[in-house]
């Protein structure tokens, strides 16, 4: 499985990298979340607990996934920018249980 950065642009506004990134993943099933955000930090020399994944959709017939993230600077930064779906996604947040 590898990782191809397709666009890449710094935000020092918000202290985030914008990534737009296409994984190729042969005879393997879709990566999961967590094992994309991990390829993303270790291809970008980041934690994977400031990396957001907004989306990351499958090509059909291709063994691809296309996405899109954003690497924070600190984990405290993405929890005051980020929406709270995005972090509950990415495991960044825990879901509080209604009683």
């Amino acid at each position: 499985m590898n990782i191809e950065i397709i666009e890449k642009k710094e935000n020092p506004l918000l202290g985030r990298v914008q990534i737009k990134f296409q994984i190729t993943h042969n005879m393997e099933p879709t990566p999961s979340r967590e094992k994309m955000r991990n390829l993303i930090a270790a291809n970008l020399q980041a934690s994977p607990s400031n990396v957001v994944i907004n989306y990351a959709k499958p090509m059909f017939g291709v063994n691809k996934t296309i996405g899109y993230a954003k690497i924070y600077n600190s984990k405290e930064q993405a929890l005051k920018i980020e929406l709270k779906h995005y972090l509950k996604r990415n495991g960044l947040l825990e879901e509080k249980k209604q009683e």
